[in-house]
């Protein structure tokens, strides 16, 4: 997610309109994206060496090496479809993985009413959790086309 939005102008707008920097879990993927959501409010056209340029030194390493990758995405949209949907789908596992420990630590009997109401929440989210994994894979667009 990061070097597309470094690579392209339209592509930062969009990701930084899209994403949520909940989804990023490295302290310096999240500084980046920082920065990055930054320069995408500030500029009409941001860019990546744009976004260098307001970095610190250590993290100047970690974007210049995004932005010279030298691997191309053939349709960028629907690959940034696919990054964002896959990012958001590990934040709701995370998510997931919470809500469970909550759950575990809950003695039902005591309250049940909280019970089912963050199972009720459990159950949401493993759906959403399913159709985020289908955007992912592209299958909800393979639907969408049928």
């Amino acid at each position: 997610m990061l070097k597309l939005a470094l690579s392209s102008p339209n592509l930062m707008k969009r990701a930084t309109a899209e994403a949520e920097s909940e989804l990023f879990t490295v302290d310096a993927h999240r500084q980046l994206w920082a920065v990055l959501n930054q320069v995408s409010q500030d500029s009409e056209s941001p860019t990546g060496p744009e976004v260098v340029g307001r970095l610190g030194a250590d993290l100047q390493g970690l974007a210049s090496g995004l932005l010279l990758d030298s691997g191309s995405v053939e349709e960028e949209d629907t690959y940034f479809g696919k990054i964002l949907a896959r990012l958001k789908e590990f934040e709701v596992g995370r998510q997931i993985d919470r809500l469970k420990v909550r759950i575990e630590k809950l003695n039902r009997l005591g309250d049940e009413q909280l019970y089912d109401s963050l199972f009720a929440e459990l159950i949401a989210l493993e759906a959403c959790r399913r159709e985020l994994k289908g955007e992912g894979s592209g299958d909800a667009q393979r639907a969408d086309q049928d």
